[in-house]
C-alpha cells in the first residue's frame, strides 16, 4: 500500500465510509486521494522545516 493510499483510506474512514465501497465504479477512498497528497505535502514540509 503506497503513502497516498493509506492516508487516502484514513481520511474515507474519518468522514464516516467504508473505503471498499464503491462510487461510480471505483472504491471510495480513490476519492480522497487528491487531500491524501496535501496532507502528505504538509507534513513533509512542516518535517523540513523542524529538521
Amino acid at each position: 500500500m503506497t503513502k497516498i493510499e493509506s492516508v487516502a483510506r484514513t481520511l474515507c474512514r474519518l468522514d464516516g465510509y467504508d473505503t471498499e465501497a464503491e462510487d461510480k465504479g471505483r472504491a471510495m477512498w480513490m476519492n480522497y486521494r487528491d487531500h491524501a497528497r496535501q496532507v502528505i505535502e504538509a507534513v513533509e514540509a512542516a518535517e523540513k522545516k523542524e529538521g
